[in-house]
């Protein structure tokens, strides 16, 4: 860790997490998503993408290599509709709903490449306290430990002090110039 309190990745891994990918790495980005999974709002599947691929590959190309030039999506490839399902018969409360949403197939894509790319580099910024986000380990590993913590320290009658931190709607208050700042002192580049 250095002087600024964060973990760092290279610069070497922050040139490679922006480079343009290459037909390869889009393709398997696109058979990476499930087939049968709900449809983009324009009504087609992966299936659909998968079974014409050698007819809109270069089509797809050109528009994932212009979102890594310029940062910016087509109008309309980020829209997204949400519905909600019902859980359960006799549905009375909100929570009784589960929300599904249709998001353009595009953009699933590009999120694939970027979430495949950061897989690779989470462990060089991430703690390993951090169960949520390390491949292999759960939320739920960190409430074990918890769990675990507090029958030690009840059967060797010691003192201590237990927070519980409630993340509830995190996102809805979010700075986003700080998360910019803080991933530029981790070594991300402005992309």
């Amino acid at each position: 860790m250095g002087g600024s309190g964060f973990s760092k990745i290279s610069k070497a891994k922050s040139i490679w997490l922006e480079r343009q990918p290459s037909m390869e790495e889009m393709k398997q980005a696109m058979w990476d998503c499930d087939g049968s999974k709900a449809s983009s709002p324009d009504g087609f599947t992966f299936s659909f993408y998968k079974k014409v691929w050698n007819i809109i590959n270069s089509e797809v190309f050109m528009l994932v290599i212009s979102f890594f030039r310029t940062g910016k999506l087509p109008k309309g490839i980020s829209s997204s509709f949400v519905t909600l399902i019902p859980k359960s018969k006799g549905l009375s409360r909100f929570s009784h709903f589960r929300p599904i949403s249709l998001i353009h197939g595009f953009y699933k894509i590009v999120a694939k490449l970027l979430s495949t790319r950061l897989r690779r580099v989470l462990t060089d910024v991430i703690s390993v306290n951090q169960f949520a986000f390390i491949a292999g380990c759960q939320i739920l590993d960190g409430f074990m430990i918890a769990n675990e913590v507090v029958h030690g320290v009840r059967n060797k009658n010691e003192h201590g002090l237990l927070l519980k931190v409630d993340f509830y709607k995190a996102f809805d208050s979010i700075l986003w110039e700080h998360i910019d700042t803080s991933m530029g002192y981790m070594g991300f580049g402005s992309h």
